[in-house]
């Protein structure tokens, strides 16, 4: 069996003494063992694509709109400036749609991939953890110690998987390899994920309310979201393509960072 060396080659290859040097990417299979994430990360680019795509044919669609509307006249130009403003306004709900199912692929992932590195970080490295003077490694009940949907606070178990993944960053010293943002993006993730997928792509003005506090409250980057507004007031809420390609992102950081600890942390 190769020996491992503990650096951080661009591509793994065993040297003339037989000394395995493993890229940050191939060791991350250690703690990614039931996740294809290389074909989940193409599945995803591809239809995100496919969506950045048809955003661009609607905005072309709506300025031939806008050019017919300024070359016609009478009855003509009425009818094409009802046509214009009824694709400004379904654009709305196009844009919502889109945002959902982009959020609707990131944020799985993202859970599933937390979820599975601790789960590993568990089986693998568990006895360097279990004498640590830790709240969550004595009081947590044994088969959710490293379940990162679970947070404990003050003796008290909770279903917070923002929490949870901060928690167990923290114990197992896995924020270290992680982005500095890591937290931010996925708390706002979280976030906008429970307010699209409980109550669709139009929210009742408490949680348009409760949205806009969080915006204005919380550590996010001010061009994560926009929105749409009615009256002057907050509408629809949509991700921006920063926030889309900084998550996409930060999937690919998840899995490096995953690599590098199991080689800092291998004996």
């Amino acid at each position: 069996m190769h020996k491992l060396v503990k650096e951080h080659p661009q591509y793994t290859y065993t040297d003339e003494n037989g000394y395995l040097h493993i890229s940050d990417e191939d060791a991350s299979v250690a703690l990614i063992k039931s996740i294809d994430l290389y074909s989940q990360r193409i599945a995803i680019y591809k239809i995100v694509d496919l969506i950045k795509t048809t955003q661009k044919s609607d905005l072309v669609e709506i300025e031939k709109i806008k050019e017919m509307c300024n070359n016609a006249s009478g009855s003509r130009n009425d009818f094409l400036v009802d046509e214009l403003v009824e694709s400004y306004h379904f654009s709305v709900y196009y844009d919502s749609a889109y945002s959902m199912a982009v959020l609707g692929m990131i944020v799985p992932t993202i859970e599933s991939l937390f979820y599975e590195i601790y789960i590993n970080i568990g089986e693998l490295l568990e006895s360097k953890f279990v004498h640590l003077d830790n709240e969550r490694m004595s009081c947590i009940k044994k088969r959710t110690i490293w379940d990162c949907h679970y947070s404990l606070n003050k003796g008290k178990t909770n279903k917070n998987i923002v929490e949870g993944i901060k928690q167990l960053a923290q114990i197992t010293n896995f924020e270290k390899f992680l982005p500095s943002d890591y937290l931010e993006i996925v708390d706002a993730l979280i976030a906008y994920r429970n307010s699209m997928f409980h109550n669709g792509l139009e929210w009742q003005n408490e949680e348009i309310d409760k949205f806009d506090q969080r915006l204005k409250f919380s550590k996010w980057a001010k061009d994560w979201f926009y929105c749409s507004k009615r009256d002057s007031k907050p509408w629809i809420y949509y991700m921006t393509d920063k926030l889309i390609d900084r998550s996409l992102k930060l999937i690919n950081e998840i899995e490096i960072a995953a690599g590098v600890y199991y080689i800092e942390n291998m004996d």
